[in-house]
């Protein structure tokens, strides 16, 4: 089962001016994919990620190396920012509601 929580970030690129007529400060945003967060299975990112991806979704997934020991030789190792976690985009007119997932 994956969660899927909404955050907004918007494009610089896609803001319009501030609007005067109300006074108002805040630009506002043309229509734009949104960026979710998925939560995955327990050791189940990668997996997920190759099964979104390969249903069209935009993944991100922050990876950063580490120093590891393994076998008493120091090695560098890809390990995932947020473990458990994927960032993906999805098109505007996508269901809230999908096999498996649920949106909160």
């Amino acid at each position: 089962m994956m969660k899927l929580r909404h955050y907004e970030t918007p494009d610089l690129e896609d803001a319009a001016p501030a609007d005067s007529d109300n006074g108002s400060l805040e630009p506002t945003f043309k229509s734009h994919p949104r960026w979710y967060l998925v939560q995955c299975r327990a050791r189940q990112d990668d997996r997920a990620l190759e099964h979104l991806e390969r249903q069209g979704f935009e993944c991100y997934r922050p990876l950063y190396e580490r120093e590891r020991i393994w076998r008493g030789r120091k090695q560098l190792a890809s390990a995932a920012l947020f473990p458990g976690y994927l960032f993906i985009r999805r098109p505007v007119l996508w269901s809230t509601r999908t096999r498996g997932s649920h949106l909160s």
